[in-house]
């Protein structure tokens, strides 16, 4: 599955070089492309990429969206995991995050919609679904891990 997620992330990102920024008809457009299951409307996207259940929520009047995969019930989490989520949030993640709401633990990525690029779609699609596979091995979003001083 992390193979075929890179591989796809791959072809993606060198199938288009559109750059700028799309509407939210457009975001949905492009998951539903993305994804056969993707259902769903109105600023709210349920899709799979391979198993990996994922959200897309937007809020158009906040200029905010967001694409999050539950992992997770929080509590079930022992103290090294959140350790390590926590370490993967600062060095691992890049532009997707782990995080917790309602007792569940997501791997996130945010963004301003108005801005939001296809390579950034799909660059995020592919984060937060990475995120998810490697949770309690790896704690990676896949791409590299930040190595700044």
């Amino acid at each position: 599955m992390k193979r075929l997620l890179k591989v796809f992330f791959i072809l993606c990102m060198g199938a288009s070089s559109q750059s700028f920024a799309l509407s939210p008809a457009e975001l949905e457009h492009a998951v539903r492309e993305l994804s056969e299951q993707a259902k769903g409307k109105n600023g709210f996207m349920e899709f799979y990429i391979g198993e990996i259940q994922m959200f897309m929520v937007m809020d158009p009047n906040s200029n905010r969206m967001r694409i999050i995969s539950p992992i997770t019930d929080y509590k079930n989490l022992t103290s090294e995991q959140k350790d390590a989520i926590m370490v993967s949030n600062f060095h691992g993640a890049l532009d997707a995050r782990y995080a917790v709401s309602n007792g569940v633990l997501y791997s996130a990525f945010m963004h301003p919609m108005a801005e939001l690029t296809v390579q950034q779609l799909l660059s995020a699609i592919y984060q937060v679904a990475n995120l998810s596979i490697s949770f309690g091995s790896e704690y990676s979003s896949g791409v590299f891990n930040f190595q700044g001083q």
